[in-house]
């Protein structure tokens, strides 16, 4: 869905559809999520499929790094 600020008409390249801190809060929030339902990340293995899901996965394991210290 398309912010409100936006151009509906736009090219859906052009389109925002999460801000940097909307994104930073869902994968906190993911992060956090995944810590609770595996009760650790001891086991946990994180994926990333090339190009961009690798550099998510990366995010997102330092994000579970920095959860899993603080629970």
């Amino acid at each position: 869905m398309a912010r409100a600020d936006e151009d509906p008409q736009a090219p859906v390249s052009a389109r925002t559809v999460m801000s940097e801190d909307d994104i930073a809060r869902a994968l906190r929030r993911i992060a956090h999520e995944i810590v609770e339902h595996n009760k650790g990340t001891s086991d946990l293995v994180v994926l990333g499929i090339p190009t961009r899901g690798v550099e998510l996965a990366h995010r997102l394991a330092r994000l579970l790094h920095e959860v899993e210290g603080s629970a």
